[in-house]
């Protein structure tokens, strides 16, 4: 699925684009406000790809059905392949 732009709202609406899931890129996903977000997002039907460093963050805590790519968000070649 290719990456689309969306709207978040801070109400809690919909995100969805016109044409249907967004991917969406959540870092810091293996925390607890990240992996609690990416379960929202999940229940909503979106795709999501989790880019954490394990730092603070444990890999048990990202919800089944996200992908996971362990890297800093400060490399720009891991962020890229996080994107594809």
């Amino acid at each position: 699925m290719p990456w689309r732009r969306g709207i978040a709202w801070n109400d809690g609406s919909e995100t969805k684009t016109p044409e249907g899931v967004v991917k969406v890129l959540v870092t810091g996903g293996a925390g607890y406000v990240g992996s609690v977000t990416c379960a929202l997002l999940l229940e909503r039907g979106h795709q999501v790809v989790v880019l954490d460093d394990l730092r603070s963050g444990h890999r048990d805590a990202v919800p089944e059905g996200a992908a996971f790519v362990l890297g800093e968000i400060s490399d720009p070649a891991m962020v890229g392949y996080a994107l594809e």
